[in-house]
């Protein structure tokens, strides 16, 4: 429950930031809690081998008070709030090159060994 309360807003952060590379930031993004889980365990037996459980407790506090204050100041919901716009919206993708249509995808799933059927949205059978 409490990773879903970080990683579902910063997702949708990541897709109206990025258009282009958006699978390598969302990736990037979901590495972050495993990163965490390895740091912070050495980081606080460190702390506390040097002052107690208490005053260490109260350094990772203040740490992890600064890190979401210090997010929460520079994050903006849409890069429009800045005048941007998302890293890659001006690149024009395939599709859109080709007036919406990308030769062999017809549909979502092709069969397997068949070249000719497809299965999903805007197949024919």
């Amino acid at each position: 429950i409490g990773m879903s309360g970080m990683i579902v807003p910063m997702m949708s952060l990541v897709i109206r930031w990025f258009v282009k590379r958006r699978a390598l930031m969302s990736g990037i993004l979901v590495a972050g809690p495993g990163f965490g889980i390895i740091t912070i365990p050495l980081f606080s037996s460190y702390l506390i081998s040097l002052w107690g459980w208490r005053v260490s407790y109260l350094i990772l506090g203040i740490i992890v008070l600064g890190i979401i204050l210090g997010t929460a100041y520079y994050l903006r919901r849409e890069p429009g709030e800045l005048g941007l716009s998302p890293y890659g919206a001006e690149e024009k993708s395939r599709e859109d090159r080709l007036g919406g249509v990308v030769p062999g995808h017809r549909g979502m799933f092709r069969v397997p060994g068949r070249s000719g059927r497809h299965f999903g949205p805007g197949s024919s059978g």
